[in-house]
């Protein structure tokens, strides 16, 4: 899928003004100080560097001068989904704390959007793609994801809420769900889907796939997301320390439960909800075949358990009065 090219410079400069939105717990350090450093010589300078650091954390030392900090609450969610009164443009770059963007990454971002006539653009770190093939393939194990030949869709959700990604993607190509560390995108856009419904999932000690209900939220209501595969954006991996113990996992599973449930099941009349569901049947037999193995090659029930573990997890989630009482997605 090809989309017009915005030839001139100066358009691309003229369309487009935004701040920059970093989230943060004031810890990422160098990383940190890498992104503000490469904020400051952006080929499309952003009007405000605007830094929303969690309440009850130090302000990080590092600093290039002119970045605004302000306080707000905890949360990978909580962090992106307010009302950003402080941004005076009409869009909006998001951004982790662990980013490192080249000098024209942001306009290149841009130069994407404006291309597709979309209104959200995001840098790809997953690079799915480039996979080798036994990567690939636990892939298609642990989680479902799989590789297709279609050239419409970057990342496509599955009703199993596995990710079906393009083999041999273009430069841009609409997505429905993809990589949180770099957005860009029409403020008006972000106002209308209403984020801060899915803080529930802050309520998990590490809340993952906040980019995954962003992303697919925007797609649902109606907005068109692309993936730029050659932004010039770098993921420092400032978060690489993630815990590996028994009830990470357990956490990591049950939020992947809640979202599929949040974002297909909950979400459907009747007849579509019997039919995600069996999708996601099959998804999960193969995860406790897949578990069981595991368990006797290692000697341990560890990965079986952990998987009911997260399923009790995620029904006392998906049941609890404050789920239940969410919107439709």
């Amino acid at each position: 899928m090809k989309f017009a090219a915005i030839s001139c410079e100066m358009s691309v400069e003229k369309d487009i003004k935004y701040c920059a939105v970093i989230r943060t717990l004031g810890r990422a350090g160098a990383k940190y100080q890498a992104l503000l450093d490469s904020l400051v010589r952006q080929t499309i300078q952003p009007s405000r560097i605007l830094v929303y650091l969690a309440e009850g954390y130090d302000a990080p030392t590092e600093t290039v001068g002119v970045e605004r900090i302000v306080r707000c609450p905890k949360g990978m969610i909580a962090q992106r989904a307010l009302p950003f009164d402080e941004v005076d443009t009409d869009y909006i770059l998001f951004l982790d704390d662990d980013i490192a963007i080249a000098p024209d990454g942001v306009e290149r971002l841009a130069r994407a959007m404006l291309g597709a006539e979309a209104d959200c653009a995001f840098a790809d770190f997953y690079a799915l793609h480039s996979l080798s093939r036994g990567q690939k393939f636990r892939l298609w194990l642990e989680k479902g994801d799989r590789q297709t030949r279609s050239r419409r869709w970057a990342y496509r959700e599955c009703r199993s809420s596995a990710t079906a990604y393009a083999s041999a993607p273009e430069s841009v190509m609409p997505s429905q769900t993809g990589c949180g560390g770099a957005i860009l995108c029409r403020k008006a856009a972000y106002d209308a889907i209403n984020f801060f419904e899915e803080r529930w999932a802050d309520a998990f000690a590490y809340p993952l796939g906040d980019d995954h209900l962003f992303f697919y939220k925007m797609y649902v209501r109606g907005f068109k997301v692309v993936a730029q595969f050659d932004s010039g954006f770098t993921h420092l991996d400032a978060s690489a320390d993630r815990p590996s113990d028994f009830a990470f996992e357990c956490n990591c599973l049950a939020v992947l439960h809640c979202i599929w449930y949040r974002c297909h099941y909950h979400r459907q009349p009747m007849a579509k909800r019997l039919a995600d569901a069996f999708f996601y049947g099959i998804q999960s037999a193969k995860q406790i075949l897949l578990r069981a193995a595991l368990s006797v090659r290692r000697l341990s029930i560890r990965p079986l358990s952990a998987f009911f573990a997260a399923m009790r997890l995620a029904h006392r989630v998906v049941h609890s009065d404050n789920f239940s009482s969410l919107p439709r997605f």
